[in-house]
């Protein structure tokens, strides 16, 4: 249970033992200063041309060559307090949060805690609408990790990172707030798998289209971002339509209201929707192969 004392510090308690000693304040200072004196942080190995396929490995060799030839130097290690990342184990009552988050500048901040009550009691005593504000503000993200289950929690951690900015991995703070052994799992099975965050981020004949229709579009420099607008300026709905057994289900009423919404065709949608004598507005694919059979069914509609 969550105490708070005549002078406003609050502390939790079971069993007649306090998690922070009634001394919240003191503990979170002196947690703090002891990490700074010898932060854990998650640091990538330095590349080397051997480590890679005969590829990748002359490509590296070449641009280590290059950048010696050029007297560029690369650090040890990182440089600077801030980071992209901040990994921090254990909620408890919140008060190492803002302090952490300042000092570090993170864009993605990963709380994990297994314990469920911590985040309750801090609900009362920690200001969350202001972190989540904060992060806002920055584009940036606080991702909650709850559960029990180090592997569970290594994988969303994992996942986080990917879904991020893994090219900014390198360097992540980890902060444990109290002793758990979950933390002490996950944070091995973190630090052993950490280069696994950045293998399979996707195929060569995938990043050779990118770039290729990178090139095309940016070249001719008539290139136009398109901007979203505060309110639409069309003021109609938007049907987004894809193919399952609900398109079948649907139809009638797509039939009906197909002049009074923009239709957009997913994927293979495209056949039945012109079977049925709806022609959308617009045609999505993911894919980046041969779709021009498809697309000419449009075009013939």
């Amino acid at each position: 249970r969550l105490e708070v004392d005549e002078d406003g510090v609050a502390d939790t308690e079971f069993n007649d033992q306090y998690f922070y000693n009634k001394k919240t304040e003191q503990y979170v200072a002196d947690q703090l200063r002891a990490f700074w004196k010898n932060p854990s942080r998650i640091c990538l190995n330095t590349l080397s041309p051997e480590s890679f396929d005969e590829y990748s490995g002359k490509f590296l060799h070449n641009l280590l060559l290059r950048s010696t030839e050029l007297e560029m130097e690369f650090a040890p290690s990182a440089v600077t307090e801030e980071t992209y990342f901040l990994l921090i184990f254990g909620v408890g009552l919140g008060g190492h949060i803002d302090p952490l988050v300042e000092r570090i500048n993170c864009h993605v901040l990963m709380l994990v805690e297994p314990n469920l009550e911590f985040i309750y009691h801090s609900l009362e005593v920690y200001d969350w609408a202001a972190l989540f504000e904060r992060f806002e503000e920055r584009n940036g993200t606080v991702k909650i990790l709850i559960g029990g289950n180090p592997d569970g929690l290594a994988m969303e951690i994992r996942v986080t990172v990917r879904n991020s900015n893994p090219c900014s991995l390198d360097g992540m703070y980890v902060f444990s707030h109290y002793n758990n052994a979950v933390f002490v799992q996950t944070s091995l099975i973190v630090l052993r798998d950490r280069d696994l965050m950045l293998s399979g981020l996707g195929f060569v004949d995938d990043e050779i289209m990118m770039i290729k229709n990178a090139h095309a579009s940016l070249y001719p420099g008539t290139a136009q971002v398109y901007l979203r607008p505060t309110a639409s300026p069309v003021g109609l709905p938007v049907f987004i339509v894809g193919s399952g057994p609900s398109l079948d289900r649907d139809m009638p009423f797509l039939k009906k209201n197909a002049d009074k919404a923009i239709i957009l065709s997913c994927g293979s949608a495209i056949r039945p929707l012109l079977v049925n004598g709806i022609v959308p507005d617009f045609l999505i694919e993911v894919e980046n192969l041969d779709v021009y059979r498809q697309i000419e069914q449009v075009a013939e509609a």
